[in-house]
C-alpha cells in the first residue's frame, strides 16, 4: 500500500500530535485520530513543539558596526551634521543609503532637523539659573498675575540644518543651531496673562518714521505702551490686583525713554535674563500662530498680514 505522503502542520494540529504522544499514544493511533499521514505524524515527533525559523541571511552591519557608525556619526557637533553616507564613507563601509538608515533606526538614531536655541554665553546661563531660583516658590496666584509679552516676526525660511540624534538629545548642544533675532515682512506683538489675552497689534510701516524704517522706543511707546496700560487696567478690574509686567530685554524695552515712560504710567515689571524666550508662555502662542499662518503659504509682507487678520 503506497504511504500517504507528508502535508504541512497547523500549530494546533502539532500541539495535539504531541499531547496525545506524551500520555502514551503510538503513531498510528495518532494518525487514525487526527485524520493526519502517519509519516507526518512520525516526523512531527522528531521535531519540537514549535519549529523553529529557518535562519537567513546575515546583516551587512551587524551590532559593533552600528555602534560604530553611531560613535562616529555623534562624536561632536561637526559629525552630526553629516549625512549617513558620508559617515559610512569615512569608516570605508559600502552599503547603500536604505541599509544605513535601517542600521541607525535599530540604535534609535534618525536624521532630524536642527533645534533653533538662544546663543547663550556663560553670563546668560548665570542669570537664567539665578531667576528660577528666585520663583522657585512662587504660588499659582503669584504667576497668575504676570502678563506675558512679546513681539514675533514671520520671516521666509532659509533651510533647515538637519542632525544625527536621538529624541531625547533634542537640546543637546551639538544638535542646535543658533537662533537670531530678525525684522521680517511682518511684526506683531501681543500680551497674555492666565485668564485674560490682550490685542494682537500688527505693526504699521508708517509707523517706522525713522531713516531704517524699524520699529525703535518712540513706536513702542507710542503704540504699544498705550496697550499695556489698558491691559493693566483690564486685570485690575477683573481680580482687584496689580499686573506684573514682563518683557524681555530688546534695545526699545531697555532704553531711558522707555524705562521713563513705563515708570510714568506706573507699570511694574518683573526682571527678566537676558536671551530667554523658552521661559516665556507666549512662545507656544506664537508657535501655533505661525504654523497656522504657514498653511496658507504667504508669499508677501501684505498676505502675511491679512493671512494674521483672517486667522484672528
Amino acid at each position: 500500500m503506497p504511504m500517504t505522503p507528508c502535508r504541512r502542520l497547523t500549530y494546533k494540529e502539532r500541539v495535539q500530535i504531541h499531547t496525545l504522544a506524551d500520555i502514551g499514544w503510538k503513531a498510528p493511533a495518532i494518525a487514525l485520530k487526527l485524520g493526519i499521514p502517519q509519516l507526518t505524524v512520525y516526523l512531527c515527533l522528531k521535531t519540537p513543539h514549535t519549529p523553529q525559523k529557518p535562519q537567513g541571511r546575515a546583516p551587512l552591519l551587524n551590532t559593533p558596526l552600528r555602534h560604530l557608525l553611531v560613535r562616529h556619526a555623534t562624536k561632536n557637533a561637526e559629525q552630526r551634521r553629516k549625512s549617513r553616507e558620508e559617515i559610512a564613507h569615512e569608516l570605508g563601509i559600502n552599503v547603500c543609503r536604505r541599509t544605513l538608515i535601517k542600521a541607525f533606526e535599530k540604535e534609535l538614531y534618525h536624521r532630524r532637523k536642527a533645534t533653533e536655541k538662544p546663543l547663550l554665553t556663560p553670563q546668560h546661563i548665570e542669570d537664567r539659573l539665578h531667576w528660577a531660583w528666585e520663583h522657585l516658590n512662587w504660588t499659582d496666584e503669584q504667576w497668575a498675575s504676570v502678563g506675558w509679552s512679546d513681539e514675533m516676526s514671520i520671516r521666509v525660511s532659509h533651510g533647515q540644518v538637519y542632525v544625527t540624534r536621538r529624541a531625547e538629545e533634542r537640546y543637546l548642544v551639538d544638535c542646535c543651531v543658533p537662533k537670531f533675532k530678525k525684522y521680517a515682512a511682518c511684526m506683531v506683538w501681543s500680551i497674555i496673562s492666565l485668564n485674560i489675552k490682550g490685542p494682537l497689534v500688527i505693526f504699521e510701516k508708517e509707523w517706522c518714521t525713522n531713516k531704517k524704517k524699524t520699529v525703535n522706543s518712540k513706536v513702542y511707546i507710542q503704540h504699544i505702551l498705550p496697550f499695556v496700560r489698558a491691559f493693566q487696567e483690564t486685570y485690575k478690574a477683573g481680580t482687584s490686583k496689580e499686573l506684573i509686567f514682563m518683557e524681555d530685554n530688546a534695545s526699545i524695552h531697555t532704553s531711558k525713554a522707555t524705562k521713563a515712560a513705563e515708570r510714568m504710567l506706573g507699570i511694574n515689571k518683573i526682571w527678566w535674563p537676558a536671551n530667554s524666550p523658552d521661559l516665556n508662555p507666549i512662545e507656544n502662542v506664537w508657535r501655533l500662530l505661525k504654523y497656522r499662518v504657514e498653511k496658507r503659504f504667504p508669499l508677501k509682507g501684505l498676505s502675511l498680514k491679512i493671512s494674521l487678520i483672517d486667522i484672528l
